[in-house]
């Protein structure tokens, strides 16, 4: 095993990938649980099919053709998880890169979805989120709670995350399209914030209540009276489903794993010891001390190969191009820039995908200078 800490230069040049392939973009309606879970998913498409862009709704901007034929072969797979209140389109920026170059990207509106919809429509206005970013004095990392408070009690239980990840899995590989043009055995998960929980449970992390005498009937009640994510990890063990056991959601489909500033502390004891695949943690060095904190533990706690990345002037919602659009968002610091910084989320998430899923290092730098890359821990075999 080899440990390396490498310090990046802030100037340089990004070597992007040629990309090889018009995307398209297609939604479907999944049967789980007696309801449609609606699915956006992109994928490299028949050069042929070229026609309209996609427009998300007005929401966010995008290359993608809508319902073109999808290229023939065999193509990996990669479920993306949305962060708290967001949506499946959240980061069509890395969704259709990925696409781009060969993959397909599946991610569902998870039942918390608020921001934006499949089909159309948001919970949230431009005005709440306008007087949200100024209060928090731009500090959108601190703005989940105000925005989204009917969707806190999400993360105390938040199993059905996993669960609908796995159906899209299963869905995906049943359908009489997708099924004969996806490799079931390269198939990758990603996932921003209580996305970033959701990819490392299906990686392997539990939830694990078993000391019971932490969560006597008096502190469970205590709580639940409290509204802060700090203690988000304490009220899922006061919870029927969870309390005195562990409870797992790993999926053995997936072989690789990319978790954005994820919400760790939602796992009792960070759950990180038992990821079993490849992993790479991915977060930010604006407004996310509590997120540094987060990761370094999970981290220090996951076996290799694992990688921590912490971009410089990336905040906690840099990686969603669909808050970008949003009025005023761009005159915000972790948005400046705002191409290289994506750059580097494409790029990093690419290499890492070629590497575990296709045994591919052609592109998986360890030495390249990168613009607001500001330090990379790696532990690899």
């Amino acid at each position: 095993m080899k440990k390396l800490i490498v310090y990046l230069s802030l100037i340089g040049y990004f070597f992007t990938p040629q990309a090889h392939a018009i995307v398209g973009v297609k939604t479907l309606a999944l049967d789980y649980n007696g309801y449609n879970l609606q699915i956006m998913i992109w994928y490299p498409a028949k050069v042929s099919e070229a026609n309209d862009l996609f427009g998300y709704y007005d929401l966010v901007k995008g290359q993608a053709v809508l319902n073109a034929s999808v290229q023939s072969g065999e193509h990996p797979l990669v479920l993306f998880s949305h962060g708290l209140g967001m949506c499946s389109f959240q980061s069509v920026f890395l969704a259709e890169f990925l696409a781009e170059n060969g993959y397909i990207v599946a991610a569902p509106d998870h039942d918390d979805a608020a921001t934006c919809h499949i089909g159309g429509g948001s919970d949230i206005s431009n005005c709440q989120l306008t007087k949200t970013t100024l209060k928090s004095m731009g500090n959108l990392d601190k703005s989940v709670l105000e925005l989204f408070p009917d969707k806190i009690h999400y993360l105390t239980d938040p199993a059905y995350r996993p669960q609908q990840i796995s159906a899209v899995i299963d869905g995906l590989l049943a359908d009489p399209e997708f099924g004969q043009l996806i490799n079931p055995d390269k198939i990758g998960v990603m996932g921003h914030s209580f996305g970033g929980w959701t990819a490392e449970a299906l990686a392997g992390a539990e939830i694990d209540c078993r000391n019971t005498d932490s969560y006597a009937l008096s502190v469970c009640e205590a709580l639940d009276k409290e509204l802060t994510t700090a203690v988000n990890n304490r009220k899922i063990c006061c919870q029927p489903p969870y309390r005195g056991q562990i409870s797992h959601f790993r999926d053995p489909r997936i072989k690789a794993t990319i978790a954005f500033a994820p919400g760790s502390f939602i796992f009792p004891h960070y759950g990180a010891w038992n990821i079993q695949t490849p992993i790479m943690f991915i977060s930010g060095d604006y407004f996310e001390v509590d997120f540094w904190t987060n990761l370094q533990l999970p981290y220090n706690l996951t076996v290799q190969p694992k990688y921590l990345l912490i971009f410089q002037n990336v905040g906690h919602m840099t990686i969603s191009d669909l808050i970008y659009y949003r009025p005023g968002a761009p005159l915000l610091k972790q948005f400046w820039c705002y191409g290289r910084k994506k750059a580097l989320y494409q790029d990093w998430s690419l290499a890492f995908f070629r590497k575990y899923l296709e045994n591919d290092n052609s592109i998986f730098w360890l030495n390249s200078k990168k613009p607001f890359c500001l330090s990379i821990f790696l532990a690899e075999k």
